[in-house]
């Protein structure tokens, strides 16, 4: 989620839309037309969460606050800002990765929760600097909460949007909790690093990382009324970045002895878990790269017969492609063929990769459409891979699979909020759709099994959130792999297609007791529906691909650095 102070063309809505508002107690809903229905449920969503927010935070803004439906990209996100008048847009494309948002119940609702927040906590004033609003209005300087580090403001956003109870929330996900234990076990920031903009990881996930502890720290501590005092006091400060002296009037303690304080309450957290990992006996692969920061995205590489790493045959798909997302390199699609990595081309950040032995490599990523959309799309690696050949414009398609013979391609269109199922032409046009979500279904992460019959993919739904999904291609059906109340995701076919490879972060087998919820890969077994576990990673395990049971198991796995590329 982003907070804006002065924004420009980049996160404009297209003005060539036909606009509506929608007026209630509290807000202006701004949409286009044909989004009533979005307009309607964030018009309910919106007044739940002000009435929610509004006795925690002891705000009631003079004017309505604006809330923007927004749905000029396929990327999940949000901002708000407070200069002029009070403004969020909202992004209507829902997270498809576990890359830190995709732990909710209603997506819609997270992300409204986590904007309110801002308005609310930014918007909030007293005293001296009250008083000069009411008299000047508006100016930037007479807000005075906005003038407090980063990682006070989104934080107090994570901590808000975040609900135990309901198991929703950055503040309490697996993920989160998993950054957080390679940060104890590496060493936590100090301060003086947290309070500044940083690019060693994870970079601007710092914010809302030591933000959401932080506060589930004072809470822990003093209780949550101590949190309520801690913005009741700070929203009359007239001279900025006055932290100090807040702290010292609320817990009698400045921000670097309470940061000591919280370290020593984080080691207290998470160092037993850390501990518990490695008494049990880790089962993990061997890192094959070291760029960390995002580098992810695996998929099988088809280049003849190689020999693979580790055995004493040659077979016809070795290696793998995946996708380099280093500190400060651009993002490029890279091959690596019996021990040996080579660049292939240069990708957009956020990229994503299928391949087919025959129909080559397919690349999905998001593009300009026009000034005011960004969207994502299908490109195509020439045979000589020396450049790619755009085969969609303006698509929305978020995932796709080349299907079995090559010959077509089914993809994940999401627009307006909704998942469609389609298949395509391998020039990129539409033949025909397969299926369409209601409301609040996500399909992501496609892959088409061996023989073509089916797909498989990591689907949200309401009732019963992410789980592994497989689709008949047939009788254009769903059939639950997974349902449990976990999040599974990540799902890659075996050879024979006779089993399917997840990543999941439900409780692992024999440390039920500790209720620790890591990302580990998982293998299901088609013939008698049997589920194995086959890591034992001290972070995290995500995106399997492996053959067969006698090919080694590639997987991307989480350090203190970020993500690489590991091999079992």
């Amino acid at each position: 989620f982003i907070l804006i102070l002065i924004t420009f063309n980049v996160y404009a809505v297209d003005p060539r839309l036909n606009w509506k508002t929608v007026e209630t107690q509290n807000f202006f809903i701004h949409y286009a037309v044909g989004y009533e229905r979005l307009a309607q449920k964030t018009a309910n969503i919106a007044e739940y969460v002000h009435k929610k927010l509004q006795v925690k935070i002891h705000w009631q803004p003079l004017d309505k606050t604006h809330l923007v439906i927004s749905d000029e990209t396929d990327s999940a996100n949000g901002f708000a800002t407070m200069l002029s008048f009070s403004r969020s847009v909202l992004f209507m494309a829902p997270p498809q990765a576990a890359t830190s948002l995709e732990d909710f119940d209603d997506w819609l609702e997270t992300l409204i929760t986590h904007e309110y927040t801002h308005i609310l906590h930014l918007d909030k004033v007293s005293g001296g600097a009250g008083l000069l609003r009411n008299i000047f209005g508006r100016q930037f300087l007479l807000f005075p909460n906005l003038y407090q580090p980063n990682w006070f403001i989104e934080g107090l956003a994570t901590y808000y949007e975040t609900d135990a109870s309901k198991g929703i929330g950055r503040g309490q996900s697996s993920l989160f909790q998993m950054m957080m234990r390679s940060e104890v076990e590496q060493g936590i920031k100090p301060i003086s690093q947290v309070n500044l903009p940083i690019r060693s990881w994870p970079m601007g996930t710092v914010s809302y990382l030591y933000g959401v502890h932080f506060y589930q720290f004072l809470e822990d501590t003093y209780g949550q009324q101590s949190i309520e005092n801690l913005i009741d006091n700070y929203s009359d400060n007239i001279i900025p970045f006055m932290i100090n002296t807040n702290t010292e009037h609320v817990f009698d303690k400045n921000v670097t002895e309470l940061w000591s304080d919280f370290s020593f309450w984080l080691q207290k957290r998470y160092q037993p878990e850390v501990l518990a990992q490695h008494k049990a006996g880790l089962v993990e692969g061997k890192k094959i790269t070291d760029l960390g920061y995002n580098t992810s995205v695996l998929d099988h590489a088809y280049d003849g017969r190689y020999y693979i790493e580790g055995y004493d045959e040659f077979i016809g798909n070795a290696g793998i492609y995946y996708i380099a997302d280093g500190a400060f390199e651009h993002a490029a699609l890279m091959q690596r063929i019996n021990h040996k990595t080579h660049f292939v081309i240069n990708v957009h950040r956020g990229a994503k990769i299928n391949t087919h032995p025959e129909a080559g490599v397919l690349i999905i990523q998001n593009e300009f459409c026009d000034e005011y959309n960004v969207n994502s799309d299908l490109y195509l690696l020439a045979n000589d891979k020396s450049h790619l050949k755009r085969i969609t414009e303006c698509g929305r398609y978020r995932s796709a699979s080349w299907s079995a013979d090559g010959q077509s391609i089914v993809a994940i269109k999401t627009e307006k909020g909704k998942s469609q199922l389609v298949l395509l032409s391998t020039n990129g046009e539409l033949i025909k759709t397969l299926w369409s979500g209601n409301n609040t279904d996500i399909a992501t992460q496609l892959k088409t099994s061996p023989l073509g019959k089916y797909l498989v993919a990591a689907v949200f739904r309401e009732t019963s959130g992410w789980n592994i999904e497989e689709f008949n291609l047939e009788n254009l059906s769903w059939k639950a792999i997974t349902h449990d109340h976990y999040i599974d995701m990540y799902p890659s076919y075996s050879e024979k297609g006779d089993a399917i490879l997840f990543s999941s972060d439900r409780l692992e087998k024999g440390q039920e007791k500790d209720k620790v919820n890591r990302y580990q890969i998982y293998r299901y077994v088609k013939e008698n529906a049997e589920i194995q576990q086959l890591t034992r990673v001290k972070n995290g395990a995500f995106s399997p691909i492996q053959n067969n049971l006698k090919s080694p198991l590639y997987y991307v796995g989480y350090h203190s650095s970020g993500r690489d590329i590991y091999q079992l």
